[in-house]
């Protein structure tokens, strides 16, 4: 009974730490430098959301949140001396080629910072800074819209939407979990 005992327990602690690294086998030093070069250190802090921070983000998002946005990963980014960064969190989206892998920088004050892409198969414009650029200083409120706030390249409207939804959610996630952009 024990070793069934704590082969659950076992099995529940891997579940719980799943969500971190899902997207990463291994800590993903290179893209959080990649991401946020001017960073010194950089701390995995995974978020439980609780019920009416998920009401939140599905209210503003205007869409329903998947079971593992529930417990979002956030890589916290300190400068030398200790200064808060921002942070970064790992994105994937479903391309009309396959999976789209990237990462979105939020300032401490709940802003975008940056969105880049690592791996990708729906054209170069998608990965392009003319379109990701486009991000920077955007913020929860705004519509993350193609049509309206959104510019998509020609032809990849549906997966620029795709992207945008997923920085906005994101985003979303960021401000409830770790009370970016909310004030006290």
């Amino acid at each position: 009974m024990r070793i069934r005992h704590l082969t659950y327990m076992m099995g529940c602690m891997a579940l719980l730490t799943l969500p971190a690294l899902a997207h990463q086998r291994s800590w993903p030093g290179k893209r959080l430098a990649e991401s946020l070069p001017g960073a010194d250190k950089f701390t995995l802090k995974q978020v439980s959301l609780a019920g009416e921070q998920i009401a939140w983000v599905e209210k503003n998002l205007g869409d329903a949140v998947g079971t593992a946005d529930k417990i979002p990963s956030f890589y916290k980014a300190e400068a030398k001396g200790g200064s808060e960064l921002g942070v970064v969190q790992f994105l994937d989206v479903n391309g009309a080629n396959g999976n789209i892998e990237m990462s979105l920088v939020i300032d401490p004050s709940g802003k975008v910072m940056r969105v880049l892409m690592f791996e990708y198969s729906d054209g170069k414009e998608l990965a392009s800074a003319k379109f990701l650029d486009q991000f920077a200083g955007k913020k929860g409120g705004d519509k993350f819209q193609v049509g309206d706030d959104v510019i998509a390249p020609q032809g990849r409207e549906k997966v620029a939407q795709r992207i945008a939804t997923a920085v906005r959610k994101g985003l979303l996630l960021a401000m409830a979990g770790l009370r970016l952009g909310v004030k006290a």
